[in-house]
């Protein structure tokens, strides 16, 4: 790993997912974190508190007029793409998404979850002029209105989010542990659920008659909380070669720390949080999944979905109980042929990383790729009866 923090980063004060919060939130995240901030970032975060201020009478007017009428809202069915982080999650996320029987959460929705029921249509404008056209990591296409991760607008809400954890990471061993696992105490994964929920009935307001597709790659450890919410929930874990995973992870962080963290962290200590938040994660995720129905998960591989897509989504769709996917082949067919000359990043892979990484995630990928052999042979077995 190389982390590279460059004195410029401080001046650059107009993109962060923090302009976003709210003001009673991000005052509690700073607490919480006891001001863990880096003198050169005090300008930042003054000129993110300022902003976050000007714009109390607008949260509260969409409090107002709309928390009742979000609290009433149904959410039914809602299916959860999950797999470790650099998994292909997000590429999943946008082919499924092209089927007009989902709804998702909008990027534009995700960094301004507190205003945009009322004040949706400027902000997506506005941030459609400041977002770059590609993501930091993967040079993947990024736009206000393509789906996005809710777990940055549970940030914005709450502390009960793991993007906390990249504006503070000397703690994100204490945000995973909390609200990922949740070891600590019973409170924290009562706050992440409400606070889920929440957000997640805010974005169904107006397409109730849809359901919603959502992904976050921490959503492989909370499965059993998921459920918990959503007993009707479905499923699709989406898992690729560890080696990948990892260097891939090292690049994602390479790219997120230096551009939005308060503070520095040890390339060493980086690397160690990887290692066992994937571990973690699976190991629960094991557990966890013996709780989900029969019919309400599908497994495929990154290789799958990259080689041969189509037939990779007519599976997961019928295993999954999904219907009409025929009506949605032709975009997302459209959609695939957008990354004809997409490349993915390529790593230069040393020996005994690859050896530890090994070591400490090879059972676990052994047990992975078991799981989605069993579940392609009983989706073809139902196939020929």
């Amino acid at each position: 790993m190389n982390l590279q923090y460059k004195p410029a980063r401080h001046l650059k004060f107009n993109m962060h997912g923090a302009f976003g919060y709210g003001t009673l939130n991000w005052i509690k995240v700073l607490v919480k974190n006891k001001f863990l901030i880096q003198p050169a970032e005090i300008p930042k975060v003054i000129w993110i508190t300022l902003s976050i201020f000007s714009t109390n009478v607008f949260r509260i007017y969409e409090g107002l007029l709309y928390n009742n009428r979000v609290k009433k809202v149904t959410i039914k069915e809602p299916v959860f793409i999950i797999g470790f982080s650099r998994s292909g999650t997000t590429y999943l996320h946008y082919l499924i998404s092209k089927d007009n029987q989902f709804s998702f959460c909008a990027t534009y929705q995700v960094l301004m979850p507190n205003l945009f029921l009322t004040m949706g249509v400027f902000l997506e404008k506005f941030l459609r002029g400041v977002l770059p056209k590609t993501r930091l990591m993967d040079n993947l296409k990024m736009a206000t209105t393509l789906p996005k991760e809710e777990e940055f607008a549970l940030s914005a809400i709450s502390d009960a989010s793991m993007v906390n954890g990249y504006y503070f990471p000397k703690n994100i061993m204490k945000y995973f542990n909390r609200y990922v696992l949740f070891l600590d105490n019973k409170k924290y994964e009562e706050e992440w659920k409400k606070k889920y929920l929440f957000f997640l009935k805010k974005v169904a307001l107006n397409q109730q008659n849809k359901k919603l597709l959502l992904k976050s790659p921490f959503n492989t450890g909370r499965i059993k909380e998921i459920l918990a919410i959503f007993p009707d929930a479905k499923f699709i874990h989406i898992h690729r070669n560890p080696h990948e995973v990892y260097y891939s992870n090292e690049r994602l962080y390479e790219k997120l720390l230096p551009a939005f963290g308060f503070h520095e962290v040890t390339n060493e200590f980086m690397e160690n949080f990887i290692l066992d938040a994937y571990t973690l994660t699976y190991e629960k995720y094991f557990k966890d999944i013996e709780l989900i129905p029969a019919g309400s998960i599908a497994t495929l591989t990154y290789e799958e979905l990259v080689n041969t897509p189509i037939e990779a989504l007519k599976r997961v769709y019928a295993e999954i109980g999904l219907n009409n996917i025929d009506s949605a082949l032709p975009k997302i067919e459209a959609e695939i042929s957008s990354y004809h000359d997409y490349k993915t990043n390529s790593h230069a892979m040393e020996k005994k990383v690859m050896d530890r990484i090994d070591l400490k995630w090879g059972g676990i990928y052994k047990k992975i790729n078991k799981i989605t052999k069993q579940d392609i042979l009983i989706s073809e077995q139902e196939q020929i009866v």
